[in-house]
């Protein structure tokens, strides 16, 4: 990573986390996002988002420092862990955005490193 951004954990999902809520044919899920989650992480998650439809079923609580999502009971748990597998790869597609703001942005990275965010 770039040097202004070492020491800080890029988010990811902790799949240890993964809770479960039965609500009639569905269940919602939320899994604790661990790393450091502000406003411009955000905006990279949300940015990575909108570029697939698959991503759109994630819903981030900063508050929480997590993400929710549902699924049908029909699509059984293999739906669940292709979904977790979507969802990291938007965690990453996140994390690379960020990272390219930071190495090819210099005022974003004279800003940052300098504590100004």
């Amino acid at each position: 990573m770039n040097s202004a951004l070492e020491g800080r954990q890029a988010p990811q999902a902790d799949h240890s986390t993964l809770r479960g809520d039965h609500r009639g044919a569905e269940t919602h899920y939320t899994i604790a996002i661990k790393g450091y989650v502000d406003d411009r992480w955000t905006e990279a998650f949300r940015l990575s988002q909108a570029e697939s439809p698959t991503y759109q079923r994630f819903r981030l609580s900063r508050a929480t420092a997590s993400i929710g999502f549902s699924c049908r009971d029909v699509d059984g748990a293999v739906f669940v862990f292709d979904t977790l597998e979507s969802l990291d790869a938007l965690l990453k597609a996140a994390n690379e955005r960020l990272e390219f703001w930071h190495t090819q942005n210099p005022a974003v990275n004279s800003g940052f490193a300098s504590g100004v965010v």
